[in-house]
């Protein structure tokens, strides 16, 4: 598999993942906080995300990861950047859009770009780069989430076991919308539970220079893409080039 370079490869953490004990404690939920315990940075991350704009997130020193539930990202023209920063996942997040049995839709990915109010439309030029997301298997989460337009992933690592690394819209077939201008590029990305990347009705996708691997489940893909309407059109303007695909149990 060829080599890419990126601030996701550049990581702290994805350099010596399993050597640093700090990473290692975080991956299982255990890093602590300096109050000594179970480190949890959820609420003024999402703070950060609620107001929008430019979030910049350092690495920590001494190889420390970041630890989330679930975030939601719904303000348009937010963007997520770091210099190689590692996340580790605590599992989903606070509940915002309300079912028709009274329970609510809760952010089962680290990033989860959807509107949390069902009456605004959904966000609009979202970009994440630069992170490494890791997904312990029993947080049950996938790595990032997208039900919004115009959104850009590029420079991410994410491993671990998510049950999708990169999920792109979402229903079923004849009873979803389309999922419009997506971009994933220049990322590591593996052990998906389900698929590495899960396309639903994608309008407009580009899936250029990754690595996608390492697909546990057996249907899924390192690249899967669905149609969201009964007269299958499977997708319109889709360009995937310069991937490297491989390791995973279906094709």
């Amino acid at each position: 598999m060829r080599r890419l370079t990126t601030a996701g490869e550049r990581s702290r953490c994805t350099q010596s993942l399993w050597a640093s004990t700090a990473c290692a404690a975080a991956l299982l939920g255990l890093a602590s906080s300096a109050g000594g315990g179970i480190r949890d940075d959820t609420a003024w991350l999402q703070t950060k995300l609620d107001a929008g704009g430019a979030i910049f997130l350092p690495r920590l020193p001494d190889g420390q990861c970041y630890a989330t539930r679930g975030l939601w990202v719904s303000r348009d023209d937010t963007t997520v950047t770091s210099d190689g920063a590692c996340i580790v996942a605590l599992g989903p997040g606070e509940g915002r859009i309300p079912r028709g049995d009274g329970t609510f839709v809760k952010a089962d990915a680290v990033f989860f770009v959807d509107h949390s109010q069902l009456r605004k439309p959904l966000p609009v030029r979202i970009a994440i780069s630069g992170l490494h997301i890791t997904v312990p298997a029993a947080r049950r989460m996938h790595g990032v989430s997208v039900l919004g337009y115009e959104v850009t992933l590029s420079g991410l690592t994410i491993d671990g076991s998510p049950l999708t690394d990169v999920r792109i819209g979402s229903g079923s077939k004849g009873s979803g919308g389309m999922t419009g201008r997506i971009a994933v590029t220049d990322s590591f990305l593996s052990g998906g539970v389900r698929d590495v990347i899960s396309a639903f009705g994608p309008v407009g996708l580009r899936v250029e220079g990754n690595a996608l691997s390492g697909a546990r489940g057996e249907t899924a893909a390192g690249l899967h893409i669905r149609a969201a309407d009964l007269k299958s059109r499977l997708s319109l303007v889709v360009d995937s080039a310069g991937n490297d695909v491989g390791g995973n149990e279906a094709p």
